[in-house]
């Protein structure tokens, strides 16, 4: 069935695929374009709920079978290897590189964002990478789904 093209609100869809729970699952609606939310943790999710609204993000109160699509975000391991990819060409030190390579071969997550503290540098660079290949894993979802935009989103303008 052909639909036609949905207004998606870009930063909205972004955190949505920056979000990694375990107990809530993102959608796109494809009637409205909208982010919604389900899952065992939404009903605890009282005081965050007027901040995911205001976000425009709505909490789905009904299964919408045919009109979702599911946004599926990237795992812990998907981020290392693009850590690991980063590091490969990001020019720190050696000495950096190794301290970071420890932690991504014990996938250590506390340990990464503890050294992210310490070398903001590496850190700041590390986000804007990171950003990059989300939006590429963006890019990939909508065109595996074959969703119909009524704008691309505003990385490819």
């Amino acid at each position: 069935m052909k639909r036609k093209p949905i207004k998606v609100d870009w930063d909205e869809l972004e955190s949505a695929f920056n979000n990694k729970s375990e107990e809530l699952r993102y959608y796109l609606d494809l009637v409205n374009g909208h982010v919604v939310l389900e899952g065992e943790g939404e009903l605890d999710l009282d005081d965050d709920d007027d901040a995911m609204v205001a976000r425009g993000m709505r909490i789905a109160v009904t299964s919408g079978e045919g009109t979702r699509v599911v946004i599926d975000p990237p795992g812990d391991e998907q981020k290392l290897v693009w850590l690991d990819q980063f590091l490969a060409g990001a020019g720190c030190s050696a000495a950096i590189v190794a301290e970071f390579q420890r932690a991504i071969e014990a996938a250590d997550i506390a340990a990464i964002r503890e050294l992210m503290q310490e070398h903001a540098d590496v850190r700041d660079a590390w986000y804007v990478y990171r950003s990059e290949r989300l939006r590429e894993q963006i890019d990939r979802w909508i065109e595996t789904h074959e969703l119909q935009l009524s704008e691309p989103p505003p990385w490819r303008s």
